[in-house]
């Protein structure tokens, strides 16, 4: 079947000074009809046959679609008309392209064709404008063509009908024609192409698919990540009073961003609370303080010390969500609400992480450290990027996108204050060595170290060793009796960060 191309007139950018392309005949601003060109004008030996079906637009005032020269055979797709009156050969056909908006056509009569002399400056302005726009159009060609089916009604004429071909719309924008055509049409292979061209836009296809899956997969793991890395729950498990602690108080304050958190501060009995120890339990990342609360009984009777227990942001009846800014904010509220009790001694404050718990009470530490007696840490990792590393091989590419980092490594080096470091062997979450690296850094620079390693203790048991709290009990008293700490009493001054405090 013969090619088709399409082009637009330039008219539609001089719509003042409409151009004559093929048989169109514009009408003049005065509504007069305007002759059509005579046989041999521009180029055209022939008058051009009739055409079905076409309509006129202001948008898009003169368009053609010229087709090849039909062959002499009468088996052909196209039958021309056999020749004009002086024996010349068929001439191509001069077509309409379809309006953006079908109207009725309503351009009346032409008149009697009648030679007329046109400039040759005015020639060689249709033929640069028509091959400029032909430049810019011709990603379109091969839609045009496809979607221009030419149908045989008789041997003596043409009758073509043109579907509106949407991909081969053209406009008007910033002072020149710009194609409305999306680059995925241009690279769709067609039938047709060329073996390089077919490569080239296959290989272009798929570099746009992986550039596609990967750029979902980075806002897939960018949405999800807290989820991956907090487990909190909203369950109960009671409160101090069923654990055998009858003095407690009911915990709530508000962080710096208006957070409410919510929690208990167990106190030993009677008026030993005053005088005894203070530790701060940061707990680990799944369930909630409820879920702990046996355990603070451990460091409630072995330990003698009175057991702030709270859970973070978005953990049992707390609110808000967790992220690691968020509980940094967490334990600077805690930090503001220890500090406004002027019923405890300020100056015997220890703090206790376990797990992510560790990574949290290292910023509460590295930020108090003055105030901080000594700090003790159980199976805790290096760092949160390390561990999404090892559980998540496959997201390692996005690890370093995380807004959850917990780089305890960086946070360990420059302290000073006493260390103690119980690490289950049989952790098959956290790989005992990141306790080991822990402790190796905390070498360098704390006063006095301690690493207890339990050959028995997992993850989430390790306290069950019969050696664990005669362990943390011995490190407190060592460095008490031993002045191996230099913490300074708590300020009792107007409190600065994390608004109001409230006593239940």
């Amino acid at each position: 079947m013969p090619m088709a191309m399409a082009f637009i007139s330039p008219a539609g950018l001089f719509p003042s000074r409409p151009l004559h392309l093929g048989g169109l005949a514009p009408t003049r601003r005065g509504g007069a009809a305007r002759s059509p060109p005579v046989p041999g004008q521009w180029g055209l030996p022939t008058a051009a046959p009739a055409v079905r079906g076409l309509g006129t637009t202001r948008n898009c005032r003169a368009a053609a679609i010229f087709s090849s020269p039909c062959p002499p055979s009468s088996s052909a797709d196209v039958t021309c008309e056999a020749g004009d009156p002086r024996g010349a050969p068929p001439v191509p056909t001069p077509l309409l392209a379809p309006p953006l908006f079908p109207v009725a056509d309503t351009r009346p009569a032409a008149s009697a064709p009648t030679r007329k002399t046109t400039a040759p400056w005015r020639r060689r302005l249709g033929v640069v404008a028509s091959a400029m726009v032909l430049l810019g159009a011709g990603a379109s060609r091969r839609a045009v063509a496809a979607s221009a089916p030419v149908s045989v009604t008789s041997p003596a004429a043409v009758s073509v009908t043109v579907e509106s071909p949407t991909a081969a719309r053209v406009a008007v924008k910033g002072g020149r024609l710009a194609p409305l055509r999306t680059t995925l049409h241009r690279v769709m292979p067609a039938e047709g192409d060329k073996p390089l061209v077919l490569a080239a836009k296959v290989a272009t296809l798929a570099v746009a698919l992986f550039s596609v899956a990967f750029a979902g997969m980075i806002a897939v793991f960018y949405g999800i990540q807290d989820r991956l890395v907090y487990k909190p729950s909203r369950e109960s498990r009671g409160t101090p009073g069923d654990f055998g602690m009858p003095d407690f108080d009911d915990v709530s304050f508000c962080t710096m961003d208006g957070v409410e958190i919510n929690g208990w501060f167990i106190r030993r009995p009677g008026q030993e609370y005053r005088t005894a120890r203070t530790l701060v339990y940061f707990h680990g990342t799944d369930k909630n303080a409820s879920f702990r609360l046996k355990k603070a009984a451990g460091f409630f009777e072995k330990c003698h010390c009175n057991v702030l227990l709270t859970s973070y942001r978005g953990y049992g009846s707390s609110g808000g969500s967790p992220n690691e800014k968020g509980m940094c904010r967490d334990a600077d509220g805690a930090f503001e609400y220890l500090r406004a009790r002027t019923d405890i001694d300020g100056g015997r404050l220890w703090v206790f992480g376990e797990s992510l718990g560790g990574a949290v009470s290292l910023h509460f530490v590295k930020r108090y450290e003055q105030f901080v007696n000594a700090l003790v840490l159980e199976n805790t990792f290096t760092s949160l990027l390390d561990m999404i590393n090892r559980e998540f091989p496959f997201l390692g590419v996005f690890r370093y996108l995380s807004r959850n980092q917990w780089r305890s490594t960086s946070r360990i080096r420059s302290l000073t204050l006493p260390m103690l470091f119980l690490s289950g062997q049989r952790d098959a979450y956290i790989p005992p060595d990141m306790m080991k690296q822990l402790h190796s850094l905390a070498e360098a620079s704390s006063s006095y170290t301690e690493f207890v390693p339990i050959s028995d203790g997992t993850h989430s048991r390790t306290w069950t060793n019969k050696n664990y709290f005669t362990s943390v009990s011995a490190f407190m008293d060592k460095v008490e009796r031993e002045g191996l700490s230099h913490a300074e009493p708590m300020p009792r001054d107007t409190l600065k960060d994390s608004g109001d405090v409230q006593f239940a």
